[in-house]
């Protein structure tokens, strides 16, 4: 299952932040710039008779823009200017798509919290390429057969296999990160591997295709008088099923029985996908961001404290070396 912390980002997908994030800065830039024409227009209505000074509260700054935009986004009223009608246009606009966004997220919410959200499942060859995840064989002859391949995502694995030892190989079996190369017989019964028990074939399923596939074959020329015998000997060994009993007793004899069982059942999610409780978990988001901006809060202080004292020592400095003129 994906973390808790990543529940509040899961409402939307990708795009749609990305869509969101620049209606928000189109948004904050539209009633900035709004602010401050409508600023001027008020310094010009007043004349020269009258005291700038006093239209300092109508003056709309970039930080009351950008919460502002915030407050629209999730449906917090704030203060809105009415006097001039570009603006009522303008802030109705900005109203009912924050409206939308608002409701837009909390039903995506709703559902992220109530249903369980599982990460993307790797199934085949070129989704495990895709992911850029390491894997571990025995040795590197396990991919010969596709050394010259031409296929990106094949030429992708190529690049992050990993000739492991036993011991390594093991370590990261039970971190459950990376990915192993294992035989399968012809009759899907898998080589017993030295890495594989009861705890890591709970954590591992195999891809729905295989990365290659090898074929033994018998040739003879065609004039051989054996050559109908030879065939005929062939298929009564693959229609009597000895390939098959000799496959499941070598992988019985060396693999418990209930480590293929888990290989085989791996895709077989027994997962309740009914609505689920909500618990503190879930809440580790919003405690995530909550301490992101209690730690960007606390940076920005000090960087905003660390500069004023700079520029008040530059302040300083600089009276200093300015000459003292008189006239006589």
């Amino acid at each position: 299952m994906l973390p808790f912390w990543r529940t509040p980002f899961l409402s939307f997908s990708l795009p749609l932040w990305i869509a969101v994030m620049m209606t928000l800065l189109a948004g904050i830039a539209a009633v900035w710039i709004a602010g401050t024409v409508r600023h001027r227009l008020l310094l010009l209505s007043i004349g020269d008779d009258g005291d700038p000074a006093e239209l300092i509260a109508e003056q709309l700054t970039l930080s009351d823009a950008v919460l502002m935009m915030v407050g629209f986004f999730v449906a917090q009223s704030s203060s809105i200017r009415t006097d001039l009608w570009s603006c009522v246009f303008l802030f109705t606009s900005l109203l009912l798509a924050g409206f939308m966004v608002s409701n837009l997220y909390s039903g995506g919410l709703a559902s992220v919290m109530t249903v369980p959200q599982y990460e993307k499942s790797i199934d085949t060859v070129k989704d495990f390429a895709a992911t850029g995840m390491l894997w571990y064989g025995p040795t590197p002859y396990c991919l010969e057969e596709i050394w010259n391949a031409t296929e990106p995502h094949l030429q992708q694995i190529l690049k992050t296999y990993v000739d492991a030892g036993l011991e390594e190989t093991k370590l990261h079996v039970r971190e459950g990160d990376s990915g192993f190369i294992i035989e399968q017989a012809q009759h899907g019964n898998f080589a017993p591997s030295n890495f594989l028990d009861r705890e890591s074939s709970t954590t591992l399923q195999p891809l729905k295709d295989t990365i290659y596939t090898q074929n033994c074959a018998a040739l003879i020329t065609n004039t051989n008088p054996l050559r109908s015998n030879l065939n005929e000997y062939i298929l009564r060994v693959q229609q009597a099923g000895i390939l098959y009993h000799l496959g499941t007793r070598a992988a019985i004899r060396y693999l418990p029985t209930d480590v293929i069982q888990n290989i085989e059942r791996a895709r077989i999610h027994q997962h309740d996908e009914s609505a689920v409780r909500l618990e503190i978990g879930h809440f580790l988001g919003a405690f995530f961001i909550l301490g992101y901006g209690l730690l960007c809060g606390g940076l920005m202080f000090l960087g905003e404290l660390w500069g004023t004292l700079i520029v008040r020592r530059m302040s300083e400095l600089f009276v200093r070396k300015v000459p003292l003129v008189t006239q006589f």
